[in-house]
């Protein structure tokens, strides 16, 4: 199994325990004391304040994970996105289309003559 999946499978399993929440009844927020950790997400790094240790943070810029945060410093992220794929073959040529060609039309009006121009100069 690559390891971006099981990255994937390891956040997803650790999203369950959290949803489940293992820790006591306090006010909104969470604190140190509190067992459960989760998986955060924003856009760009997170801020050394952002979460408690044990949490995981996703950039959804760069879809790179930071984590677990650990001495209240986030480690250096690791990639979620796996490696470019092959090129592609082209596609088939598409059939000669069958457009049609319109009725020729009607000649149009004269125009009307145009002012004189100015003299040129005199020739050598």
């Amino acid at each position: 199994m690559s390891t971006p999946h099981r990255l994937l499978r390891t956040f997803i399993a650790l999203s369950l325990f959290t949803s489940f929440g293992v820790g006591p009844s306090t006010a909104a927020g969470r604190t140190n004391q509190t067992i459960a950790n989760t998986v955060l997400n924003g856009k760009g790094a997170p801020g050394t304040k952002l979460g408690i240790n044990g949490d995981f943070y996703i950039d959804v810029l760069t879809f790179n994970i930071y984590g677990p945060k650990a001495n209240n410093r986030w480690p250096n992220p690791v990639s979620l996105r796996g490696p470019a794929g092959i090129a592609g073959t082209d596609g088939k040529t598409g059939e000669r289309g069958n457009a049609l060609t319109g009725a020729k039309g009607e000649q149009g009006e004269k125009g009307e003559k145009g002012d004189k121009g100015d003299p040129g100069e005199k020739g050598a």
